[in-house]
């Protein structure tokens, strides 16, 4: 009989007792505790500290971990240090998007075994960021450049999407297929059996009716109805808080900016400042001393982790053998508003887009597939070894054989326990919604604006301007930045 199978048992022991280094969960938390306050006094030494041990950005987390500083720096109104880690971030992912993730190896763990992939809104958000940063700071041609590239994410989105699926499901089939050391010998014909009836095992949960409703009821994802991409449209995913804003920045710098404006129609056509930018442009009206004021408000959604137990009874044979047998899935929760109301100078603002909206989107795709990969994992890696052992202890005639399945069945068994996780990874720096107000520069160059009972007072110079304003929590501090076309 092998014994590979007891590394990885010895492995989780070695690496619970290897340090006290938190782990990027645990960093995640504070960190966004903290942007309640901006004040990243606990997390961001963590995450300096991991970013300078990962010198060849090797590591599943870098992409997320310079997200995460990059957002501590922006709350923090270091822009030039904003700048840095946000290239650093897309450095890595573009980096990691050309390599292909190893699904086999995953298969053995979790969704965090993966490195973490950004979202498209992530990379829009990255990407407006600096676009914000160099245009406040006069450097119009990179504003321009890094607002194409925004743009460029969205339009190529939903094909990149089609082909990252369809790699996934090749690799995950693969690892269905591959030989697995973990087996003892003499079981090794009944676990190749077991795991052709994979895919069979899989369907059967996915059309039982009490699963699916544990399913819903935990997670708030039907994954028979939401989340399938050939059923989106523009609208469903496109940002119009990205499209206006590069819209109106390429109109105030007189580049082509109609189809922008065009499209930020199309996705938002109840916003009354969308329709007189495209109603403007349409009639060749250009601004004149005008500014564009855009509220970030609130926090977008972060996750948490659900675990269902597998109903095994299901699966004729495999519950005779199975000693633990489960999921463990990430649901998203909603966080609250900055304030309920702004306006500026008096005048209310209204909303130009829902981000936690996008969210869902993105996290119900991302759920329709993570059900299918731990299902998969749970009957490859927990499921088929557990009873592998069990066939070998009830066709051998030898105690000590016996003993020794039974061991590595509780050993198993504890392992895969420990192992199952979901993948709560995500950059909670992002805005729950996005607020606009289009309005003449006022003669004093001063506009006041409220978040409820907290004002804010900001002067512009002449020109045409654009107003950018962060506000993450009521007792967060503002962040602005004003782009001037005082030309």
């Amino acid at each position: 009989m092998k014994h590979q199978y007891l590394l990885p048992l010895f492995a989780g022991i070695v690496v619970m007792l290897a340090g006290c280094a938190p782990s990027t969960e645990e960093i995640m938390t504070h960190y966004n505790q903290e942007m309640l306050t901006g004040k990243f006094d606990v997390s961001m030494p963590y995450i300096q500290e991991a970013l300078l041990d990962d010198e060849d950005n090797s590591d599943e987390d870098t992409p997320l971990l310079r997200l995460m500083s990059a957002g501590a720096k922006l709350h923090q109104g270091a822009f030039n240090d904003t700048l840095a880690e946000l290239d650093a971030a897309e450095d890595v992912w573009l980096e990691n998007d050309g390599k292909t993730a190893n699904h086999a190896s995953a298969m053995m763990i979790n969704d965090q075994s993966y490195a973490f992939d950004p979202g498209l809104q992530d990379r829009m958000f990255a990407g407006l960021y600096k676009a914000l940063i160099f245009g406040a700071q006069g450097k119009k041609n990179g504003a321009r450049t890094e607002l194409n590239r925004m743009m460029q994410y969205q339009e190529n989105w939903l094909h990149k999407q089609r082909e990252r699926i369809a790699d996934a499901e090749k690799s995950r089939r693969e690892s269905i297929n591959a030989d697995d050391d973990n087996t003892p010998d003499a079981a090794a014909g009944h676990n190749a059996e077991i795991k052709a009836e994979t895919d069979n095992n899989i369907n059967t949960l996915m059309r039982n009716r009490n699963f699916n409703r544990e399913l819903r009821q935990a997670t708030g994802i039907d994954v028979k109805r939401d989340g399938n991409i050939d059923r989106l449209t523009p609208e469903d995913y496109q940002n119009a808080y990205a499209t206006h804003i590069c819209g109106v920045f390429r109109w105030l710098n007189h580049d082509n900016a109609a189809a922008y404006l065009r499209d930020a129609r199309k996705l938002n056509r109840r916003n009354p400042v969308v329709a007189k930018d495209l109603r403007d442009i349409r009639n060749n009206v250009l601004p004149q001393n005008e500014v564009w004021i855009y509220v970030e408000d609130g926090l977008c959604p972060v996750r948490d982790e659900v675990r269902l137990d597998l109903p095994l009874a299901l699966i004729p044979g495999l519950n005779r053998y199975v000693l633990y047998a489960g999921i463990a899935l990430p649901k998203l929760v909603m966080r609250d508003y900055a304030a309920k109301s702004y306006t500026v100078n008096g005048i209310p603002m209204t909303e130009l887009e829902n981000i936690d909206r996008l969210r869902k989107i993105e996290y119900a795709i991302y759920m329709r597939h993570a059900v299918i990969r731990e299902l998969t994992r749970c009957l490859v890696r927990t499921v088929c070894p557990q009873v592998a052992a069990g066939v070998v202890a009830n066709n051998s005639s030898e105690d000590a054989v016996r003993w020794s399945c039974l061991g590595f069945q509780v050993a198993w068994a504890s392992y895969c326990a420990g192992v199952t996780q979901a993948d709560l990874r995500s950059w909670g720096a992002l805005p729950k919604r996005v607020l606009v107000l289009r309005m003449p520069r006022p003669e004093n160059g001063i506009i006041t604006l409220n978040a409820d009972n907290q004002p804010l007072e900001i002067q512009l110079p002449a020109g045409n301007n654009i107003v950018w304003v962060r506000k993450a929590a009521v007792t967060a501090p503002f962040i602005t930045m004003t782009v001037n076309f005082a030309d």
